[in-house]
């Protein structure tokens, strides 16, 4: 039998939390919707990072290797 952690311990709280969220908001929106809301967001702040980076990160940046 093994110790339960802090670590063990936070995330099983938070595991609960979400799942409480997620049966909460399917109660409301139907089956899955939690699952396709956060999909949605996902996908959303991948692309203002991809479009951040598009736009920040297009010059050409020389890396030195010190030796």
């Amino acid at each position: 039998m093994t110790a339960v952690t802090d670590w063990d311990r936070i995330n099983a709280q938070r595991l609960k939390e979400r799942l409480k969220k997620q049966y909460e908001y399917d109660c409301g929106h139907g089956i899955g919707a939690y699952m396709a809301k956060e999909k949605q967001e996902c996908e959303e702040l991948h692309n203002f990072f991809v479009k951040f980076e598009q736009k920040n990160c297009s010059k050409k940046l020389f890396v030195e290797f010190i030796n």
